[in-house]
């Protein structure tokens, strides 16, 4: 049993001493990062501290449920390719082409299941809930063969009451995993016309109509491995008759020497009572006295924080970090809460100007250029990612210099890890809702969905002071202005108007009006890039995914002209490092055009296109061999990101960020990344990293 109010009442402790110390010689950031690493879960993500979780990751097996005969236990978190890989019964899908003859993974059922043997050592008074943070993405549970729960999305957490049940230590907890490819093709047959969604190879483009990961469907840097399983965390939850929920604290003002902020939870009770509530937050103490309905009571407490140490990005300042805790003590019951949190401000301003519209973020009242890349998913199999790949990655971010990243809207909502690893380096996240390259269905049921989705993805992220940005999509909005998917796909008038008639329904009034209840002080966009990088004119109206480069074979030298208000967006691409080629191939498949090395690629621009900016730079293509080819690939892309990186730092106020794509990557294999799956650098890594330490050079 883990004692949340015993293990986190030491980790505050550690906190407290981190704030007394004031972050002096780095002594706050040491405990910080030790906290998070250690104690993996806490820190701005509130933590009930009268609250009990028993974990329930050991002791699962899994099955095929239409007896295949593959059976054996399972790791939770994790996936149904990793749990087959575990026990032997498939290969490594990243070497070679084993993925190739993996499919049937997809399009089979799958059961996981568990007796619940754990006994909570709680009186009978306490509400008991099982919880599964996610399942991935069609997967019905069953207690006792009795159907309690209909998951149907990936980003979503699900409770479970068991106040029903008299012996809780000896439940039969079963989890059917429904074939995401097969349920998604058959939600695609509700549909009058054809939803594009290239990268997806299966009948009915099931990604679209399913939430979950769309690069596991495939992508241009990532194979096709839909995959199913319990994808997060499970776990026993006690709780008294008075429940602190959905705490944060958001900074309202910053004005002289006051921060101005508000505390916000809901109360959730059994019953109708007065309740004594207190926060501290660092040596600050304030109480309040009240009496709440039964049910759900959000309360604000306004408070004004003298001479506070404000969170700052990298290279503005240190992302100093506050304890807060408070205490809801009731007739009836009583709950503490706990989490980190940093003071601070963060403004998108958008206010057209004499150059047309800008894209700059102001922290703390200055404006500031964002360095960073974007991140997609660590990994195909996204459960299986430990913390200390998480660190490695955020630390290495850190390390170059990078003080932004954008969380890619064909990904996953990142663990809490991550964010707070963000929120202790310094480092901004934009942050996309998950959906990417496609339009996507706006009847009832999909909306309720997403509802229920962002609903409980904004209510987690928003306690973090690293998150600066929201945005709705990632290139629907100008792909349906530029990539002719009416003409290409034959839509009708009345298909045309279906589409636009969704996309306002969702990511001009659903999300932003979400957003604006449930996180007021972080700003929104619909879509990203606001402007399309084959007209140069739009370059002066807000950010731009610019792949002249790589995607329309310009030379490099564009990067350098072709500046934004905001670059969200640029790439080159190369291949992994030498000794990571050597993990996922043979010596047979060391040439360009081999089968396995034209698989480890997935853009359809293909190999030919490295060698094509090889000759544009003057290389002798033709008398390399293979490991030449890559090393000079390399080359090639670290030139052209300290190119356009030195142009965009060159061209502020004008230009007021840039954001290479990517950082990381979630397979072996070609890819626009500065880091490989296997954690090596590339060469761009460290041209980056030394340029950017230059940085004071370029302030303006």
């Amino acid at each position: 049993m883990v004692q949340s109010g015993l293990r986190t009442n030491l980790v505050f402790g550690l906190f407290k001493l981190m704030y007394a110390n004031r972050w002096q010689e780095g002594f706050g950031l040491i405990c910080m990062l030790f906290c998070i690493s250690f104690f993996h879960g806490l820190g701005a993500q509130p933590m009930q501290l009268e609250t009990n979780r028993i974990p329930l990751l050991n002791g699962w097996t899994y099955s095929d449920h239409s007896g295949i005969g593959y059976t054996g236990y399972a790791a939770v978190p994790g996936s149904i390719h990793a749990d087959l890989l575990a026990n032997g019964q498939i290969p490594d899908p990243y070497y070679r082409d084993e993925i190739n003859r993996l499919g049937w993974i997809d399009s089979t059922t799958w059961l996981y299941e568990r007796m619940l043997t754990e006994h909570t050592g709680v009186a009978g008074d306490r509400q008991v809930d099982l919880v599964f943070e996610g399942l991935d993405t069609y997967a019905d549970v069953y207690i006792d063969h009795e159907l309690v729960l209909e998951a149907r999305n990936m980003f979503c957490s699900w409770r479970v009451s068991l106040a029903d049940y008299r012996q809780i230590d000896s439940l039969l907890i079963q989890i059917v995993f429904h074939p995401a490819v097969l349920l998604g093709e058959k939600a695609s047959r509700k549909a009058p016309w054809t939803y594009p969604a290239d990268s997806d190879p299966f009948p009915g483009k099931p990604s679209v109509f399913t939430r979950k990961a769309a690069y596991q469907f495939g992508w241009d840097f990532a194979p096709s491995v839909p995959g199913c399983g319990i994808w997060k965390s499970v776990y026993l939850e006690t709780r008294s008759e008075l429940v602190c929920s959905a705490a944060w604290l958001k900074t309202s003002r910053i004005h002289g020497d006051t921060a101005e902020v508000i505390v916000e939870t809901t109360l959730v009770s059994d019953m109708a009572q007065s309740v004594d509530v207190e926060v501290n937050i660092g040596d600050y103490v304030t109480r309040r006295s009240l009496d709440i309905p039964a049910g759900e009571t959000v309360i604000q407490i306004p408070l004004q924080i003298p001479h506070p140490r404000l969170w700052w990005p990298q290279h503005e300042g240190t992302p100093a970090l506050y304890p807060v805790r408070m205490f809801a003590t009731g007739t009836a019951g009583a709950d503490s809460i706990a989490w980190l949190t940093g003071l601070r401000t963060i403004e998108l301003d958008r206010s057209p100007d004499e150059r047309g519209t800008p894209f700059r973020f102001i922290v703390n009242g200055q404006p500031v250029f964002m360095v960073g890349a974007n991140w997609v998913p660590a990994d195909m199999f996204p459960g299986r990612v430990q913390p200390e790949t998480y660190r490695a990655l955020l630390q290495s971010a850190h390390e170059a210099g990078f003080n932004m990243l954008r969380v890619w809207g064909g990904g996953i909502y990142e663990s809490d890890i991550f964010y707070d690893l963000a929120d202790s380096l310094g480092i901004m996240i934009w942050q996309d809702f998950m959906f990417a390259n496609t339009m996507y269905p706006g009847d009832q049921q999909f909306l309720e969905n997403v509802l229920m989705e962002a609903t409980q993805q904004i209510e987690r992220l928003r306690t973090h002071p690293s998150l600066a940005l929201w945005c709705g999509n990632n290139e629907i909005d100008v792909a349906w202005k530029n990539w002719g998917w009416p003409e290409t796909y034959g839509w009708t008038p009345d298909a045309r108007a279906w589409m636009v008639t969704s996309y306002q329904a969702l990511f001009n009034r659903m999300l932003p009006r979400l957003v604006g209840q449930l996180d007021s002080t972080t700003a929104y966009i619909h879509t990203s890039p606001l402007s399309n990088w084959g007209d140069p004119a739009e370059l002066a109206h807000g950010d731009n995914h610019f792949w002249g480069v790589w995607h329309g074979e310009m030379a490099l030298d564009s990067l350098q002209t072709r500046i934004p208000r905001f670059m969200s967006e640029y790439g080159m691409q190369s291949f992994p490092t030498w000794s990571s080629i050597q993990r996922f191939s043979r010596p047979e498949d060391w040439q360009m055009d081999s089968w396995v090395m034209q698989f480890h690629q997935r853009s359809y621009k293909g190999n030919g296109t490295i060698t094509k900016y090889l000759k544009m730079e003057g290389e002798e293509v033709d008398a390399m061999d293979f490991r030449t080819w890559v090393e000079m690939g390399q080359q090639i892309q670290a030139k052209a990101y300290s190119m356009a990186l030195q142009a965009h730092l060159g061209a502020q106020p004008f230009c007021m960020g840039s954001l290479l794509w990517q950082l990381n990557e979630p397979w072996p294999g070609a890819s626009w990344s500065i880091i490989d799956y296997y954690g090596e650098r590339k060469p761009a890594f460290d041209e980056l990293k030394q340029f950017i330490a230059k940085w004071d050079q370029y302030r303006p």
